[in-house]
């Protein structure tokens, strides 16, 4: 088994994951969602226009899973790209490879785990909106720190995407690195 086949593995388990994980988040949003709702009374469109608002994260997670099942050969193939020929009949894995593979999973999942908080995050723009809250009330604070953080974990799954094989190297360096120098 080479790099590729093991990615193109870690891809549709990676894809079975998000579409669990999408199909659990719609689940709890509609249970919750559904009976705060009805419990307040709210207009029937409201409460249609709400829960398509609060499951749309979970439905694009559920594509998103889709997306890499069917493409995770094109994936593995971006994720391990071959600078150097290789003979067909060669057995041994590179570590390395498999290394920067993971990293590129990694940085997959970061950004797959972002869809849920950018879409709480729209919603609470979205109430922030239509009502004139002062400055320097603490729902404000607690969207910048939000979007803070959604910020810097999608810099952080952005660059273990694309640049996993820069961060692989720069672990073997240091792991090469003689202690004396």
């Amino acid at each position: 088994m080479n790099e590729k086949n093991i990615a193109n593995i870690a891809c549709k388990v990676l894809s079975i994951y998000v579409i669990v994980l999408g199909i659990k988040q719609i689940s709890y949003l509609l249970s919750i969602s559904l009976s705060g709702y009805l419990s307040l009374g709210f207009d029937r469109d409201i409460i249609i226009h709400a829960i398509f608002i609060s499951i749309l994260p979970s439905i694009i997670l559920i594509a998103i899973g889709l997306i890499l099942w069917i493409k995770s050969k094109k994936i593995s193939s971006y994720m391990i790209c071959e600078k150097e020929s290789i003979e067909a009949n060669e057995k041994r894995v590179n570590v390395y490879k498999l290394q920067s593979a993971a990293f590129s999973i990694i940085g997959i999942v970061i950004l797959i785990n972002l869809i849920p908080d950018i879409g709480n995050l729209i919603s609470n723009l979205a109430v922030l909106s239509g009502k004139s809250i002062p400055k320097e009330t603490i729902f404000r604070f607690e969207i910048k720190v939000s979007l803070t953080e959604i910020i810097i974990r999608f810099i952080i799954g952005l660059l273990l995407l694309f640049k996993s094989e820069g961060l692989t190297g720069f672990i073997r360096n240091f792991q090469h690195a003689d202690v004396d120098e």
